[in-house]
């Protein structure tokens, strides 16, 4: 080849395809993308317009029960220790002398772990009593459903202690009852 025809060749063809294929090349990858943005954001938009009609219906839906859900959020925000100590010792109230020897409530100012885990705020419960299951039964039952805030973490039931000093096993059991008080 001659020097006319490699000058010839590199700026009639070369050039021009170089000057002229890089902004076609980006303009035909823009056009691309910007069909993916427009999928994405009509696919969002129809997302949107689900989740404001599925909005509607629950609002339709919970509009009768707004009390009892102001009343629920009433029992359970506030002070979690003095509510539950009220409903406790009622609850402690209505058993006879007999049915629970002794009981301990303990209100740490820890979080609990099962709060931790979900990622709620809650507070450490702890409950000691000895006494007869049946009466135990009722009082824990009473108090969970007089305190819908509390969660279950941990039930154990042990023989009664032996007191040293008397030398006698009591014939009640012990219960250890630990719960998660949700704050919120």
């Amino acid at each position: 080849m001659n020097k006319y025809t490699k000058s010839i060749l590199t700026y009639s063809v070369f050039l021009p395809l170089l000057v002229m294929g890089v902004p076609l090349i980006a303009i035909l990858i823009g056009f691309g993308q910007f069909a993916q943005i427009r999928e994405a954001r009509i696919a969002a938009y129809n997302d949107h317009q689900e989740r404001i009609q599925d909005i509607a219906k629950l609002e339709k839906e919970i509009t009768p029960s707004l009390p009892e859900i102001t009343a629920i959020r009433h029992t359970v925000s506030g002070d979690v220790q003095a509510r539950l100590d009220k409903k406790l010792s009622a609850a402690l109230r209505e058993l006879d002398s007999d049915s629970i020897e002794r009981t301990y409530r303990d209100f740490p100012r820890e979080e609990s772990p099962t709060g931790q885990i979900v990622g709620c705020p809650t507070q450490r419960i702890t409950l000691r009593y000895l006494g007869r299951y049946e009466a135990m039964e009722r009082v824990a039952l009473k108090l969970e459903v007089d305190a819908p805030n509390l969660f279950l973490e941990d039930f154990r039931i042990e023989r009664g202690m032996v007191s040293a000093a008397m030398g006698y096993e009591s014939p009640h059991l012990g219960f250890n009852i630990s719960y998660a008080a949700w704050k919120e």
